[in-house]
């Protein structure tokens, strides 16, 4: 007669625990990866501004916020010839820029009739870092 010979191995009981565990930790880690994209795609920065002029030494101009997060600080730089030009009383109303929102800003500066300015409004975000936006006007 023939013996029966046992097999060795795990139980069906413990392969599907171990089945189950492995799983579980291969949808966290999925789950995690795919979030963390979608997290860092959804905190976009980006400001555009809509309408600039300077006209009787004043520069006067609107400024959206065109991206998913909240500027806390924006500032402005104009330059003529290269070289920055000082502003004077310069502030944008509302201070902080959330998404969606346009804010206006107001500042006074020596100007000349037909020169070319480049103004430079760079927005700071804490989620996305920085971002800037460019327009070239000419004074009237």
């Amino acid at each position: 007669m023939q013996s029966l010979r046992k097999r060795k191995g795990i139980s069906e009981m413990l392969a599907v625990i171990i089945m189950l565990a492995l799983t579980i930790v291969a949808g966290a880690f999925v789950y995690e990866v795919f979030f963390n994209k979608a997290n860092s795609y959804s905190n976009t920065a980006s400001i555009n501004i809509d309408n600039a002029q300077i006209s009787n030494n004043e520069l006067v101009m609107t400024v959206k916020n065109l991206g998913s997060v909240t500027f806390t600080t924006l500032s402005v730089t104009v330059y003529s010839g290269g070289s920055a030009v000082t502003i004077s009383g310069g502030s944008f109303s509302p201070s902080t820029l959330s998404p969606g929102q346009t804010a206006v800003y107001t500042g006074s500066l020596s100007e000349s009739v037909g020169a070319s300015y480049l103004i430079e409004v760079e927005g700071m975000s804490t989620s996305a870092g920085n971002v800037v936006a460019t327009i070239t006007i000419t004074g009237s």
